[in-house]
């Protein structure tokens, strides 16, 4: 179990307190109503930022021309042409990092991007009518709402509310059992 698996669980505690939600309610689901992307996708959008950053420092341009030299001097050496499609990790990682960015240039944000089609993948499991993808900021539903009143409306929109026991606890008529 790496880092982010352990620190996804706990994002997901956090969550739930900040919305005021049931553990029942999904983690996709409380990750868009807080408009808080999975933690996976922020950290690769990360360090797709950082790769793409140090790419453009001097660094790396005195990098290439020092390895220009030296297959250079390898290739007049062995008297042989050096092979051009060898990568080094780091430069496999930075190329990875132009193509999520990339993206970004085509259509919309990587990292919204990549959440929206987890979302739309996994929409079906849910079933739920009144929770929308995610977007760069919260539903405007709750702009203005108390805590309270935002973690009943979270639960009604997840459909992982308590009614139904407290109704059936309460011994209404209609409500012979405790699950929705």
């Amino acid at each position: 179990m790496g880092p982010a698996v352990k620190l996804a669980k706990i994002q997901n505690k956090c969550l739930q307190v900040i919305a005021g939600a049931y553990k029942a309610t999904p983690t996709s689901v409380l990750e868009t109503e807080t408009s808080i992307p999975p933690l996976d996708l922020y950290l690769n959008d990360r360090l797709a930022n950082f790769r793409f950053r140090h790419k453009e420092m001097l660094v790396t341009e005195a990098y290439t021309q020092i390895r220009g030299k030296l297959a250079q001097r390898q290739r007049q050496e062995r008297g042989r042409n050096l092979n051009r499609n060898t990568h080094t990790e780091g430069e496999k990682r930075t190329q990875w990092a132009e193509e999520w960015k990339q993206q970004k240039q085509r259509t919309e944000m990587p990292l919204l991007a990549s959440w929206k089609r987890r979302w739309e993948a996994n929409r079906p499991k849910w079933g739920l009518i009144g929770v929308g993808p995610p977007s760069e900021e919260p539903p405007k539903i709750y702009k203005e709402l108390k805590k309270a009143e935002s973690s009943i409306l979270t639960q009604i929109q997840t459909g992982r509310i308590g009614l139904a026991a407290f109704l059936n606890k309460a011994k209404v008529p209609s409500f012979p059992s405790p699950k929705c």
